[in-house]
């Protein structure tokens, strides 16, 4: 299950859901909407760190795995954190933090039966997630062409951005058929 904390451009606290403040250690029950995360986490909180460097430099984290607690004793060993920036026209709004424990693939292949997402699903799923990558591919081949083509022009920084965003697009396809278990 991916758990979500919302956070504004300063590391506050926007709202995050009960399991990923118990997740990341905090009271399930306290309301720590609008403090900062650095205020709520000790400073050796590996969350914590993940989370300042998106800040200062403005930038993304995808699955990054941290250890949330003390080895074997703890209650959540190891989380996979990402995330992503929010924005708002051209300015960054905040961040978007999706945590998840961290599963051995084989203890996440026993449980697929008792899943919601059937064989057939996750088939569909991983088929879909082919037939976007081609276009994806092609976008982006187009794409290194047209930056040769235009130089050192203004035109060469929208071809970046655009660049970009494929790359996400690409990424995410990449996370989906990790998720049903498929070669990216």
């Amino acid at each position: 299950m991916i758990e979500l904390v919302l956070l504004d451009v300063s590391g506050a606290v926007l709202s995050a859901s009960k399991t990923a403040l118990a997740l990341m250690g905090l009271p399930k029950q306290a309301n720590f909407e609008g403090l900062a995360l650095s205020s709520l986490l000790d400073r050796s909180h590996p969350l914590l760190a993940t989370v300042e460097a998106a800040i200062a430099n403005n930038t993304e984290a995808h699955e990054v795995t941290i250890a949330a607690g003390d080895g074997e004793q703890a209650e959540h060993p190891a989380l996979l954190v990402s995330l992503y920036r929010l924005k708002h026209g051209r300015k960054n709004a905040g961040f978007l933090v999706t945590l998840r424990e961290k599963v051995p693939r084989e203890s996440l292949r026993e449980q697929l039966p008792d899943s919601k997402v059937s064989t057939e699903q996750e088939a569909w799923i991983s088929d879909a997630a082919h037939q976007l990558r081609g276009p994806l591919h092609g976008m982006n081949m187009r794409l290194e062409l047209l930056k040769r083509e235009v130089g050192d022009s203004p035109t060469q920084r929208h071809i970046e951005k655009l660049n970009y965003q494929v790359q996400r697009l690409d990424q995410a396809v990449e996370e989906l058929l990790r998720a049903c278990g498929r070669k990216a």
